[in-house]
């Protein structure tokens, strides 16, 4: 079977959306576009499968609480897993390195998430 995975980020303030939206890369209510928002397809035959999505969002500020948000569809069926949507918020405070005595380097935070449908 074919599936599609999408996943929206947004500010936690706007709340979960649902399947519908995150396919479209909506906000909760459909008020507007997501602050990021991709899709990655995949075939697997059983419930199970491994998705990879590596997409760099540089528009994160500190201090602020986000939200991803996820969902399967089933490209065959035409329909969302039981257990979809997936949410998980985080703060994303700015953390500083110095890998020497000259640089600084500023990165953010990244939240591991992991599918589980």
């Amino acid at each position: 079977m074919a599936r599609t995975a999408y996943w929206v980020i947004s500010e936690a303030i706007w709340g979960t959306p649902d399947n519908a939206e995150i396919r479209a890369g909506q906000l909760p209510g459909s008020i507007g576009p997501a602050l990021a928002a991709g899709s990655e397809s995949f075939a697997a035959a059983s419930g199970a499968g491994s998705i990879t999505e590596a997409t760099l969002v540089n528009t994160l500020k500190a201090a602020v609480q986000y939200r991803l948000s996820w969902t399967l569809h089933d490209d065959v069926a035409d329909n969302y897993p039981a257990s979809a949507p997936q949410h998980t918020t985080w703060l994303e405070p700015p953390e500083l390195s110095s890998p020497g005595a000259t640089d600084v380097t500023a990165t953010t935070a990244r939240p591991t998430v992991t599918l589980a449908f």
